[in-house]
């Protein structure tokens, strides 16, 4: 099958992709990579449903690969029979962005070199109520030598062959999408499952090792056994060469176990203490370490660990991290800061962020509310080009802004005008649905307050500050809170209406969680750690400066 006409000069890509009973997912993946591939090879490892054809009508070669619980025999047993210059592995469901494929492709042609492999950040979408999604640096793209074997039946890696063959790894400015099939609770599970098995029997064939440990660790969490998983986290940590990236990965699990446990901040202070002595700037254990410190109301020491993290934060790409742990660590920053009557710092942090790094919507969001706080419409209206959205939207974002800052001036006949004509435009942003129920509460219109709650639930089920304001609305139509807004310099809001509290770490399947908000006044969770989520390459350490980037 002839993908595209390339010259023969030109160095030839082989896809190659192990599958089983992943029919839908497949297709996704082949239609998207063949017309940059020039060979496309699928092993197959006993599929019932029907990937064998949907792999036969699109793809170059389809291997029937005996599974013997074995990712890297299976994955080289593919190897043996691809043709291509170069081998990139990706797994079904697996899809790139059109200007992705393009740099694939034209690296490729005219810069990869066949003494190094390449790594690509490979990224998990944002699940139901999450505001991030996560990604890992992995080693996809490999120079076809037959010196590059794989080892290790899960996690399998390619890192002992390239160094013993005196390669080097680089990254590739591309990023490997997943499908959101990841996040179901059963495929979870089934590959959990899977997973214990593999390393039961590697255990039996090669002894105890920090990967496996790690692996089962990982299972054990899906399989909500957060006492087994610690032990194991800790075994792994103890067997791990010092200030490696097992060793890191071990941490943030052991970590994660504690979530959700009442009183658990003080044991992950001092554990996330430990982790810092060995690796004091890793970003992921500093914003940690101010969540915990958040939890035990200490704002002072969590506004340092945030500030290092802002200033110095390294993230190991070959662990999985947030995409966007720059921007969640700074507004988690930006939050400690209101709440030790330091806004101005707070403005100056956000401005110089967004100067940075345009084009992330949170931090535009946030200093808007900061704005409206202090009753700065103009510098707050000036931001909403930085938010995503079309002309209508923005211009009923507008009218938002214009309304709360009324609000905040206790203007409520005026603010409600605007606020409605926002609402009814259409307006998605949580600042025209707190303001108008502020507003409708001012005026002790409970029925209307009711609507828009409802309405809010429905466009946004995850908004956690939702139950905030249906408590207000129950409290004061029970006649326990004031009709009258409560004045104050900063803000002079509702009594309900306050900076959002500091509340424990909660758990969210494989992933640390910071109660801090996304947006002005939101407050979702935002991930802080993330867990491994594939079984994949075990890493050497290595980092990168500053926060993960796109």
């Amino acid at each position: 099958m002839s993908h595209q006409s390339i010259s023969d000069s030109k160095p030839k890509l082989t896809v190659a992709i192990i599958v089983r009973d992943a029919e839908a997912l497949l297709a996704s993946t082949l239609s998207c990579i063949r017309d940059v591939a020039d060979e496309i090879i699928v092993g197959d490892t006993g599929s019932s449903d029907g990937t064998k054809a949907t792999a036969a009508s699109l793809a170059d070669q389809v291997i029937e690969i005996p599974w013997a619980d074995d990712f890297s025999a299976a994955r080289n047993m593919l190897l043996s029979h691809a043709s291509g210059d170069w081998i990139l592995w990706l797994d079904a469901g697996e899809t790139l962005s059109d200007a992705d494929l393009q740099t694939l492709r034209k690296h490729i042609d005219r810069h990869a070199d066949s003494t190094r492999a390449y790594m690509s950040l490979v990224r998990l979408p944002n699940k139901a109520g999450d505001v991030s999604g996560e990604q890992v640096g992995r080693i996809r793209l490999q120079p076809h030598d037959p010196r590059l074997q794989f080892t290790g039946a899960i996690r399998e890696t390619l890192r002992p062959a390239i160094e013993l063959a005196g390669l080097e790894v680089e990254s590739l400015p591309i990023t490997i999408l997943r499908s959101q099939t990841d996040h179901l609770a059963h495929i979870r599970r089934s590959k959990a499952t899977r997973d214990l098995r593999i390393v039961e029997s590697a255990m039996r064939q090669v002894g105890v090792q920090p990967s496996l440990l790690l692996a089962k660790a990982e299972a054990k969490m899906t399989l909500s056994e957060q006492e087994t998983a610690r032990v194991l986290y800790q075994q792994a940590r103890a067997a791990s060469v010092p200030r490696s990236s097992e060793m890191l990965e071990a941490f943030y699990g052991e970590l994660t176990t504690y979530d959700g446990q009442q009183g658990a901040a003080k044991t992950q202070i001092k554990l996330c203490v430990e982790a810092l002595e060995l690796f004091p700037l890793d970003a992921q254990l500093l914003c940690a370490m101010g969540s915990y410190l958040q939890a035990q109301d200490r704002v002072d020491l969590a506004t340092r660990a945030y500030e290092t993290c802002v200033k110095f934060g390294q993230v190991n790409p070959e662990i999985w991290h947030l995409v966007d742990i720059a921007e969640v660590v700074t507004i988690c920053l930006s939050m400690c800061l209101q709440q030790q009557q330091r806004d101005d710092q707070a403005r100056d942090l956000l401005e110089e962020a967004i100067a940075d790094r345009p084009g992330l919507p949170r931090l535009p969001r946030h200093l808007i509310d900061l704005h409206i706080k202090h009753g700065r419409r103009q510098e707050a209206l000036a931001l909403v080009d930085l938010c995503p959205g079309d002309t209508g939207s923005k211009e009923a974002f507008r009218s938002a802004i214009r309304g709360a800052c009324l609000a905040v001036e206790q203007n409520w006949v005026a603010a409600k005008a605007y606020l409605q004509t926002a609402y009814h435009g259409g307006c998605s942003e949580a600042v025209c649905f707190r303001w108008l129920i502020v507003t409708h509460l001012a005026v002790r219109d409970h029925r209307a307050a009711d609507k828009v709650l409802a309405a809010w639930c429905n466009l946004d089920p995850n908004q956690v500050e939702i139950e905030r304001y249906r408590q207000a609305i129950d409290a004061q139509r029970s006649g326990r809170l004031a009709t009258e807004p409560e004045g104050s310099a900063a803000p002079p809001r509702p009594t309900f209406v306050q900076a959002p509290s500091q509340v424990a770490t909660t758990s969210s399947g494989q992933t640390m969680r910071i109660d801090q908000p996304a947006r002005p006044g939101d407050e979702s969770p935002l991930p802080a750690i993330p867990q491994g989520h594939r079984p994949a390459t075990t890493p050497r350490s290595f980092t990168v400066d500053t926060p993960a980037r796109d």
